[in-house]
């Protein structure tokens, strides 16, 4: 085994440096002192001299691989030719080469698929061999990882959860359920400012789903009452969401008078137009707390002429007569309806 290792590795040495040397002798004008391979004390002549080049091989007949010249006689292996004649076979050099660099790719190809399906990945031979499947590897890393994600939640492992999906959204940033999932676990993490750029990047990304990812972002934003980051998203979908115009502007308003920033709302309107308000009481509602009232108050005095139409919803009570006493007064259309006409007041306000 030792005698085949060392024959191997002395044969696609060979297979340069012989041949190398041989095409220099041949450039130089082929002298017969001069021939590299064939031993020195020699005569050079063909069937008489030693080949040089098999002194160290453990099987020398190998060596007709690179050099067909060498023949075996009663007396050993003999070189065929006068020295003069001797000349390189580089067309064996370039077949052997290409046969080792091929063997060498299947080899290793084979040792990265088997190293991928150890590691789970849903890969086939091809997709590792061919490198024009190359890019299916990246499809088979994200399936892999989103996979890990999927088994984490289930094990209510969300910190694991979390690497996982950011990895899939690394590999591909454009996975919109993927970076939904992963800002919304992000915000129940306690994150919130690592959810908010998430959130912003699936609205850069994903533009296809840009009006659904806002919608989302601005309901968690409401969950943990970001008014500051409400407004400024409302005023982001007013001009991009127009079949939704209506809702984002009512969303600013809410903002703003959670906020006290009539100065802001002012700004916009100015820029957008008046507003068409959808109002909906609560079952639960028992009437406002201290201080709402005059709130309400200052607030409606500095708006009064940017609302355009106004739909309240509500059960019968005080609270729809009140509403009723003041139509007329205001230069805004004011209408009420009950709590099961809440689609019919969407659609009188999106008339």
């Amino acid at each position: 085994m030792t005698g085949w290792i060392g024959d191997c590795l002395r044969f696609y040495w060979a297979l340069f440096y012989w041949n190398s040397r041989k095409t220099w002798f041949r450039l130089r004008g082929a002298q017969r002192d001069d021939c590299p391979c064939q031993t020195y004390g020699d005569s050079g002549q063909a069937f008489d001299s030693r080949c040089e080049a098999v002194t160290h091989w453990h099987r020398p007949e190998r060596f007709r691989k690179v050099c067909p010249l060498l023949v075996e006689t009663p007396q050993g292996w003999r070189c065929s030719v006068n020295a003069e004649s001797v000349r390189p076979f580089w067309g064996r050099a370039v077949v052997h080469g290409l046969l080792l660099i091929v063997g060498l790719y299947l080899a290793a190809t084979v040792a990265v698929f088997a190293a991928l399906r150890l590691a789970h990945y849903e890969t086939s031979y091809l997709m590792v061999a061919w490198p024009p499947r190359w890019s299916e590897l990246r499809l088979a890393q994200e399936k892999l990882y989103a996979n890990r994600a999927q088994q984490a939640l289930r094990n209510g492992n969300y910190a694991e959860a979390i690497l996982s999906l950011e990895m899939v959204t690394q590999l591909n940033p454009r996975n919109y359920p993927a970076g939904l999932a992963l800002a919304g676990l992000n915000q129940l993490a306690g994150q919130p400012t690592v959810a908010d750029h998430i959130y912003e990047r699936l609205l850069r990304d994903a533009p296809d789903q840009r009006r659904q990812t806002a919608q989302i972002w601005f309901r968690n934003l409401l969950a943990r009452a970001a008014y500051p980051e409400m407004k400024g998203l409302a005023v982001l979908m007013l001009n991009e969401d127009p079949a939704e115009r209506a809702a984002w502007l009512n969303a600013l308003l809410f903002a703003c008078r959670q906020t006290a920033d009539a100065g802001y709302l002012g700004m916009v309107l100015a820029e957008n137009g008046k507003v068409k308000l959808l109002y909906v009481a609560g079952a639960d509602f028992a009437g406002y707390r201290d201080g709402t009232p005059f709130d309400d108050a200052v607030f409606g005095s500095r708006h009064f002429t940017d609302f355009q139409k106004i739909a309240f919803v509500s059960d019968a009570g005080p609270y729809p007569r009140a509403v009723h006493a003041l139509d007329g007064l205001m230069p805004a259309e004011l209408r009420v309806f009950a709590r099961q006409e809440l689609q019919a007041a969407k659609e009188w306000l999106a008339e």
